[in-house]
C-alpha cells in the first residue's frame, strides 16, 4: 500500500513538473515566430489529398504567392506552404511534411536560399517552427545537423523556454491573446499566404549580366532527394525567382540544373514589365513583395499554370 501511494506521488510530481515545463516554454515562446508556426498548423488543416499546387521555400515565396487568389480565379486549389527564413534543408522537411497528406500535381519552389543549408546552429526561429512539422528520417537527421550533439540545443528543442528564457521579461496580453492557434484561422482562409500591406520604394531593376556563382555540392545532394520526393509523387517542379532588391547569383546554376531535372525555371526578373511589378508601390521592403505585388505575381503564376499545366491541373 505504501509503495502504491510513493508511486502515485512521483507521478504526480512527474505530471505537475511537466505541466510546468510546457507551460513555461508556451509563456517564453519567441511571440515573433507565431505567425510562422500559425501557418504550419493551418497547412495540417486543409483536406487530404486536396491540393493541386504547393508552393515552398522562404519568405520571398510566403509573402509572394496567393493561394487564396488562384483559387478564386484560376479555379486552382493551392496553398503556400513557405516560411520565413528557410534554407534548403529545411524546405526538404516542409516538402516530406506536405507529401504525407497531399499529392501536389505542381510544386514550386522559391529559389532564394536554395544555395543554403542551416548546420550547427543555436535554436532559432527557422528550427523552432520545425517543432510542428511531422517527424520523418529526414527531420532527425536535421536535427542532428543543427545541434551537432549540442544536449542544450536539444533540450531546447523540448523546451524552448531554455533558450528563450529571456522572453520573460516580453511576456505581456499578446503572450495570452495571440497564439499559433488563433493565427491559423486566417492561413488557412488565406491558403498560407503573409499578407502585408503597407508599401516601401526599392530600386528594382535586373541586370542580365550579373555575377553567376556555382551550386556548392551539398546543395546539390539536397536538391536531388528533393526532386526524387516529387518524382515518387508524380509532382511536376517549377523553380521561381521572386524579384526584389539585388542580383540572383545562381540563376545560370538552377536553370541548368531545372534542364537535367524535367523540372521548369522562371526567373521573375526577366517579367517585370509583364507582371506589372514596380518597385515604389508593390514592395515591402527591399526583399519582399506587399499584397498588390504578390496579386500581381500570383496573377501572373495563375495564367501561366493555365496555359502550361492545363493537362496535370
Amino acid at each position: 500500500m505504501k509503495n502504491l501511494k510513493k508511486i502515485a506521488q512521483t507521478c504526480g510530481v512527474i505530471a505537475v513538473t511537466c505541466l510546468m515545463l510546457f507551460g513555461a516554454s508556451l509563456l517564453t515562446r519567441p511571440k515573433t515566430v507565431d505567425h510562422e508556426v500559425a501557418a504550419v498548423k493551418a497547412f495540417h488543416e486543409m483536406p487530404d489529398f486536396s491540393l493541386d499546387v504547393i508552393g515552398y521555400g522562404s519568405s520571398h515565396m510566403w509573402q509572394g504567392l496567393k493561394g487564396q487568389q488562384l483559387k478564386e480565379n484560376y479555379g486552382i486549389e493551392a496553398y503556400n506552404f513557405a516560411d520565413a527564413w528557410q534554407r534548403l534543408n529545411t524546405t526538404t522537411l516542409f516538402v516530406e511534411d506536405s507529401l504525407i497528406t497531399q499529392k501536389p500535381k505542381v510544386a514550386i519552389i522559391d529559389t532564394h536560399k536554395i544555395c543554403e543549408l542551416l548546420r550547427n546552429c543555436d535554436m532559432n526561429g527557422e528550427i523552432y517552427y520545425t517543432r510542428f512539422l511531422k517527424d520523418t528520417a529526414s527531420k532527425k537527421r536535421y536535427l542532428q545537423d543543427c545541434f551537432n550533439g549540442s544536449l542544450e540545443r536539444k533540450l531546447s528543442y523540448i523546451f524552448p523556454f531554455i533558450s528563450f528564457h529571456q522572453n520573460w521579461a516580453e511576456v505581456d496580453e499578446k503572450t495570452f491573446t495571440q497564439s499559433p492557434d488563433s493565427l491559423a484561422a486566417k492561413f488557412v482562409e488565406l491558403r498560407g499566404f503573409r499578407k502585408k500591406v503597407k508599401p516601401q520604394a526599392i530600386d528594382l531593376h535586373y541586370d542580365p549580366d550579373a555575377e553567376q556563382l556555382e551550386f556548392p555540392a551539398e546543395s546539390i545532394s539536397e536538391l536531388d532527394y528533393i526532386m526524387q520526393l516529387f518524382a515518387d509523387a508524380g509532382t511536376k517542379v517549377i523553380f521561381v525567382t521572386l524579384p526584389y532588391e539585388g542580383d540572383f547569383a545562381y540563376r545560370d546554376a538552377i536553370t541548368e540544373y531545372a534542364a537535367l531535372h524535367d523540372a521548369e525555371y522562371l526567373n521573375l526578373f526577366e517579367y517585370i514589365d509583364e507582371i506589372g511589378l514596380d518597385g515604389n508601390t508593390d514592395f515591402v521592403d527591399e526583399g519582399h513583395l506587399n499584397d498588390s505585388g504578390a496579386t500581381k505575381v500570383t496573377d501572373f503564376l495563375g495564367e501561366y499554370l493555365k496555359e502550361n499545366y492545363l493537362e496535370v491541373l
